[in-house]
Formats: C-alpha cells, structure tokens, sequence
C-alpha cells in the first residue's frame, strides 16, 4: 500500500513485563571454525559494534586462539578472521578480551603483553604491543590476565605482583592513549595496596571509566575505589558493603559505569535460599551524601541454585547490567530504569539444552542490543570441552539504539 506524501508513523511499544527481550540468534562452537575439537572457546568474548571476539586459550597446546566475527544484517555471526599474535611462542593467547569505544585489548595469562587493536575505517587494526612497565620497587609477575577499557584508558591489574620485596602483594597499572606519542600507549600511574594485608589478593578484578578505577580483592573481601580529577588519579575510599557475610568472596568481579560500581559476590546471597549462589552490591555516587558512593542495593538470582556462581562474571554497557551465573549455566540482565534497578530476564543455553558444567556466562559482553555468552566447556557429553559462543539480540534495542525508548518511531514517505 501507498501512501504518497502522508508520514505514516508506527510505534512499537515494549512488553510491559520486561524492557528487553533477548532472543538467540547463532552459535559458533570451536569445530565450526578450523575442526579443532579442543581449546575452551568462549573463555573469554567481547563484542563492539558489531565485531565479536572470542577466544580458545587452550588451543594448540595451551598457545591460545583468539577471532574475530561479524553480525551480518542476518544477524548471523560471520568468520572474518584469526588473529595473529604478535608473541613468536604464545601462551594462553585470548586470556582476556575487553572491547570499548574505538579500543580493543586481547592478553596472554603471563607477563608476555596485550596487544591493542583500535577502529580505522571500519576495520580493527593493530595499534601497539604493550608490555610490563618498569617501576620502581614492583616487579610485574602476571601482565595482562586482569585487564578493563574505557575510552582512552585502559587499567591492568596484577594480583601476583611483587611490591617493596613482599610476594603477592599486588599493583594496579592505568595506561592512556597518546601518552608519550601519537597513539602511544604509556603509564599514567600506578597503585599498590592501601591497606596490605597478610595474604592480600590486590588487583583481582579491576574496572574503568573516565573517572572512576575499582580494584577488587575477593580473598579478603575487599573492593577499592579511585577517582580522577583532571589529570590525576586518585585513592577515594574502601566500599562498604551492607550485609556482608564471611567468605562471601566480594571483589570477585567489579564494574563500573557513570554514576554506579557494581561489585560481585560468589556467597553473597545471605537472604535467600539456597545459600552461597551469588548477589551483585550496587554502589552509587551520590548514596549517602555527594561522592560517598553508598551501597544502593543488592541484587540476587530469581533462580539461585547452590553455588551458581552467580557475579563471577559482569558487564554493565549502556544501562544494562549482564551477570554470569556459570555453575548454573545460566545469564541475567538487569535494569535501572525509572530509578529502579530491576531483573529484566533468565538466560538459559538456547534449545533447552542442558549439560552439566559447560560453564554457560563464564563470560559475557554486551553492546548495543547485542549480547554474546562464552560456554568454555560445551559441550560435556563427550568430554571434549571445545567451547561454543551464543549470540543474543534485543530486536527493539538493535533498531531504536536505546533501551529506554518507549517508543520506536519508523516513517515511510514517498
């Protein structure tokens, strides 16, 4: 039907029981790519308009793949190529995968480098090899494992590191673009411990945005967070959790976000049954008084399960919040729309396929109405573990570019 000159507008209005409806789209398994039948992929996944990256760190003997896809306009997932490491003998290559922005990192598990990869056209090329820093009194032990971007920054983590002749004690690396030259990547500054500790875990999970950095120490139950203020970077204060209980693993995972931290928990889940399946503590900027940053809630599994796992993995992109619960294989997404934060929806393996320990949400990435979950072990039926990578997709999200649109306006005029 024609309609000449008349705007036809059509609204499209949400399901009133959630704001996002994520649907399975595609799956790659480790098979699918080269026919190698073991490496855990989907240990580690990143997905950035419309790239994904998945890695298998046990392929090849332990030397590691990582590669790279595309989401066609099918909204299948297209092989576009495998990456080159820049180490002659890798390990462990595609430990850790974090994309943002115009910047993409990939690691090794030991002290070798990241290599960075920005947008040119389109196009993920590499831009730098970086490796450990040389400061003073700290020797680097793991360079890479624990890595997180944001913009320009990129923060590294190193719980093993040695500072002024203790083992273990732990560093924090933040690096900038442009430091030290055009599309350099230098050190802008360091952090050790601000309270050590007898067997401290510093720098086990690390976040970053423009102006917040959150180090985690589950082992002591402990989360850091750092603020800058123009050109400096700052310690700002230890976050409080409300109802902590012992040896619930808190710093376990942390995320950061605009005025939120999201800290996670393995055991964290006092309140409900069955015990230790996992919360996620929301701090926010303004709880408690300006900059206190107050916990704000406490966020638990409609379908906890013991020892789910529940926060071990986290992604907070563009108002939405994905939390892994692997040992349950299954995937949340939360909300804070209207000022509520609020579970939106269970994601469960695609089919109704249910293994046992196929670590489904060991990790997870979100961009734009795209999600991808990492499943490092599928499947376990034959014991071959080669890993697959499921691609989830909010239609409403992917067309409006926004998740809290009420209304998706679509125009046709001839």
């Amino acid at each position: 039907m024609r309609f000449g000159s008349l705007l036809l507008i059509i609204f499209f209005m949400p399901f009133e029981s959630s704001a996002t409806e994520f649907e399975h789209q595609d799956t790659v398994l480790l098979t699918d790519i080269d026919g190698i039948t073991a490496g855990r992929l989907g240990r580690a996944v990143g997905v950035n308009r419309g790239a994904v990256f998945m890695a298998a760190p046990e392929q090849d003997s332990q030397a590691g793949a990582t590669y790279e896809f595309r989401i066609n306009d099918q909204r299948q997932l297209d092989f576009v190529r495998k990456l080159d490491p820049q180490d002659a003998t890798p390990r462990l290559y595609g430990s850790a995968i974090v994309t943002q922005g115009e910047v993409t990192a990939v690691s090794y598990s030991s002290d070798d480098g990241i290599e960075l990869f920005t947008l040119n056209g389109g196009n993920w090329v590499f831009n730098k090899w970086l490796e450990p820093p040389t400061i003073a009194n700290v020797t680097i032990r793991s360079f890479g494992k624990i890595i997180d971007v944001s913009g320009d920054l990129l923060v590294v983590g190193d719980p093993s590191a040695i500072a002024g002749g203790v083992s273990n004690a732990g560093v924090v690396m933040i690096f900038g673009r442009n430091i030290g030259g055009s599309d350099n990547w230098g050190l802008i500054t360091h952090f050790l411990d601000p309270d050590p500790v007898d067997k401290p875990k510093f720098a086990a999970s690390v976040a970053i945005t423009d102006d917040l950095m959150v180090a985690g120490d589950d082992q002591n139950e402990r989360a850091y967070l750092y603020r800058r203020s123009g050109n400096t970077w700052s310690f700002h204060k230890q976050l409080q959790p409300t109802g902590a209980v012992a040896d619930d693993k808190f710093g376990v995972s942390v995320e950061a976000e605009g005025n939120f931290v999201a800290v996670g928990t393995l055991n964290g889940n006092d309140v409900l049954s069955p015990t230790n399946s996992g919360s996620v503590h929301i701090f926010h900027r303004d709880q408690g008084g300006s900059n206190n940053f107050g916990q704000l809630t406490e966020l638990a599994p409609s379908g906890a399960e013991f020892i789910d796992r529940f926060g071990e993995s986290m992604r907070f992109r563009q108002e939405l919040l994905v939390v892994g619960a692997p040992g349950a294989q299954q995937v949340y997404v939360f909300s804070h729309l209207s000022g509520l934060w609020k579970e939106e929806q269970k994601i469960l393996p695609p089919e109704g396929l249910t293994f046992n320990n196929v670590e489904f949400g060991i990790d997870v990435d979100y961009d734009n109405g795209s999600l991808v979950v990492g499943s490092d072990r599928w499947n376990d039926i034959d014991g071959v573990r080669h890993g697959a990578v499921f691609l989830y997709e909010d239609p409403g999200i992917v067309v409006c570019g926004a998740l809290d649109g009420i209304f998706c306006d679509s125009f046709e005029s001839d």
